[in-house]
């Protein structure tokens, strides 16, 4: 006994627009997903943010150099000037760096950057002629030298500390909106392998369906032709046309015409 799929049509109408619907919907949340994901995925590449710790940590290490080597002078008016100089050409290049922005500008990061670049800029702005001027005036402003740059140590730390700390939330909220949007990916790929589920589920239940359905009405067919062959009245059966559709024995033996000889022409003839 077949299934009255008759039963299932109002459900069917409704449901199959339904999971089109969902199917599409899915696939381009899963679409603007993987987007989202490739575009934050190339801004942590570009970013400088990856690089600020070493960078910072870099300046701190070579202005403590240059500390060392001011202080050294500074109580010994005999040393050499040579790796007092040395190590200002170093922290001058590195404080260079710093203001011009290579490695040292992070999104989020213009104000604390701002306050980097006017004490590395205002430091080596006042040092520097000095520095470069003769030796004996050097010597004499060594003292001078020792305190300023013990002030910009501190200073310096300050802001550095400030920037690492607040690169490590800007981080932090970053690998958050990125496990974000990869569990939105997952939601997305979810729903459209559920999706593509019911869509399969249906199709199947659809042909099982009709298979039924295709085999009812062949065994009504069998059964109809069964029952017109063994009659003893004629039946002779026409479309709207007026073209003769079945022709049983009986209507042969009645008429004189074979089946093959009347199937298919009008019944006037």
């Amino acid at each position: 006994m077949s299934i009255p799929s008759d039963r299932f049509s109002p459900l069917l109408r409704v449901v199959r627009p339904i999971l089109i619907v969902g199917l599409v919907a899915a696939l381009v949340a899963l679409a603007a997903s993987g987007l989202k994901i490739r575009s934050e995925v190339s801004a942590l590449r570009s970013d400088a943010a990856d690089n600020l710790d070493w960078n910072l940590a870099q300046l701190e290490v070579d202005l403590v150099r240059l500390s060392e080597a001011l202080h050294v002078n500074a109580t010994d008016p005999a040393a050499p000037l040579q790796e007092l100089r040395r190590r200002f050409d170093l922290f001058y290049s590195r404080a260079q760096n710093a203001i011009t922005g290579q490695g040292y500008a992070p999104s989020g990061q213009d104000d604390l950057k701002t306050v980097l670049v006017g004490l590395l800029d205002g430091y080596i702005r006042q040092e520097t002629p000095l520095i470069d001027g003769p030796d004996d005036s050097l010597r004499q402003n060594l003292p001078a030298m020792a305190d300023r740059i013990d002030k910009l140590r501190v200073a310096l730390h300050k802001t550095t500390s400030q920037m690492v700390e607040r690169q490590a939330r800007i981080s932090s909220d970053r690998r958050a909106a990125f496990a974000s949007l990869v569990r939105q990916l997952e939601l997305a790929t979810i729903a459209t392998i559920l999706v593509f589920a019911c869509l399969l589920v249906l199709v199947i239940w659809l042909n099982r369906t009709a298979s039924r359905e295709a085999d009812q009405i062949a065994r009504l067919s069998r059964r109809l032709v069964a029952t017109v062959d063994s009659a003893l009245d004629a039946i002779i059966v026409v479309d709207s046309f007026g073209r003769i559709l079945q022709y049983n024995p009986s209507a042969e033996a009645i008429f004189g015409f074979s089946r093959d000889e009347v199937m298919g022409r009008e019944l006037v003839e």
